[in-house]
């Protein structure tokens, strides 16, 4: 009760109606199921995801793959926001805060291999013959 939704407390009246007690609380919506399936549709939308990662990333002639860390930052904060409308909320902030994690890990890596080789490059240009960068 402490996430702002109640459960379904029934009062009992006497045409034997069930109603629903809002006076503390509002009841929680049931959430629209968009996808449902099984562990063969769970393979077959990866490869789905897959196949538009890797059609980006050849796309754009590899640049996009310094794009594709933000894709989980971005959509685990979105499902982390949105985790109380989810069919499973506590999977669903499981799984946003993994997106998170593993998006802001690879975004780091890349920011410090990009600062590394800018430093190194500018370390380097006076010591270049006829190379002023």
């Amino acid at each position: 009760m402490g996430d702002g939704y109640s459960k379904l407390s029934a009062m009992e009246t006497g045409n034997n109606e069930t109603l629903l007690d809002t006076s503390t609380e509002r009841a929680r919506p049931e959430p629209v199921i968009t996808y449902q399936g099984n562990n063969y549709d769970l393979v077959a939308l990866a490869a789905t995801g897959l196949a538009i990662a890797s059609a980006f990333v050849c796309g754009t002639l590899i640049y996009g793959a310094y794009c594709l860390p933000l894709a989980p930052l971005i959509l685990g904060l979105i499902g982390l926001l949105n985790a109380d409308r989810a069919a499973n909320p506590a999977r669903a902030r499981i799984q946003s805060w993994i997106g998170i994690g593993v998006g802001g890990g690879f975004f780091a890596i890349m920011l410090l291999v990009i600062v590394t080789a800018v430093l190194i490059l500018v370390s380097l240009s006076g010591k270049i013959p006829g190379g002023n960068f």
